[in-house]
């Protein structure tokens, strides 16, 4: 489970397993933290077909047999996880009670689903240093002058948004110029695919603003990236003279 919130209500729609004979085994759900409700306790024994749903609010505890896709109250409630978060690995255990006594068993299928109040990381930004370019040519964004983070997401989850432009030159992905409103990740700026072209010799600096989003509610606001044009060189290296060359790995080798 991805998506990250505190727990008000959790339900298991269905589960559906199969085993012989059913008096002989618990289903259970485990939480990432560990905690262990019981779900469904030896309670019928005419079938080898447990094809039920659990709800706390359920009207009914289980009736057997347990096959006809109705939601029961659980052996134990599920209010046990209100409070603990949403995020990680859910578990639904089957226990044979009495090994050597029965047939193979499987779980066929089953889901789960949670009232949850949202309470998304916050992404960061933990570089945004000038990126310097000369007159009427192009540079690329790279991690080292731009880069946001997340402590759960991946660079390709954080989606920049161009919420004004730069107004001496271009900016483009994969050779395609960004007007406001386009999008371009993380990723996009890690591989280089974004660039800034100069075309106006009389701006010798410049900027454009963005905002990032994670796509779980996490947001960066409004933020400046600035542009410096060679006119200004020591704002960008810290000395008045000579000019800085990154190199970039061939793209065949």
């Amino acid at each position: 489970m991805d998506f990250q919130g505190t727990i008000s209500d959790i339900n298991i729609p269905y589960v559906n397993v199969r085993y012989q004979p059913i008096q002989n085994f618990q289903i259970s759900l485990i939480s990432p933290i560990g905690t262990e409700v019981i779900l469904y306790d030896r309670n019928c024994f005419t079938t080898d077909l447990v094809n039920i749903g659990f709800d706390d609010d359920a009207p009914q505890t289980i009736q057997c047999p347990p096959t006809m896709q109705t939601v029961y109250q659980p052996a134990n409630p599920l209010a046990a996880f209100e409070n603990q978060g949403t995020q990680g690995v859910w578990q639904l255990k089957t226990r044979v009670l009495q090994s050597g006594f029965g047939s193979p068993g499987r779980v066929d299928d089953w889901s789960i689903e949670f009232c949850a109040a949202a309470s998304p990381t916050v992404p960061v930004v933990s570089r945004n240093e000038p990126l310097c370019v000369r007159p009427l040519e192009s540079a690329q964004l790279n991690n080292q002058l731009l880069q946001v983070t997340d402590a759960t997401q991946s660079p390709f989850d954080l989606e920049y948004t161009v919420v004004s432009l730069p107004q001496g030159g271009t900016l483009s992905f994969l050779g395609n110029t960004l007007g406001v409103g386009d999008v371009f990740r993380q990723s996009s700026i890690d591989a280089g695919n974004v660039v800034y072209t100069h075309t106006d010799e009389n701006v010798t600096s410049d900027q454009f603003a963005f905002i990032v989003q994670d796509g779980t509610g996490g947001f960066v606001p409004v933020t400046l990236f600035e542009i410096v044009g060679s006119y200004l060189r020591s704002q960008c290296y810290g000395g008045s003279d000579g000019w800085l060359f990154q190199r970039f790995p061939q793209p065949y080798q």
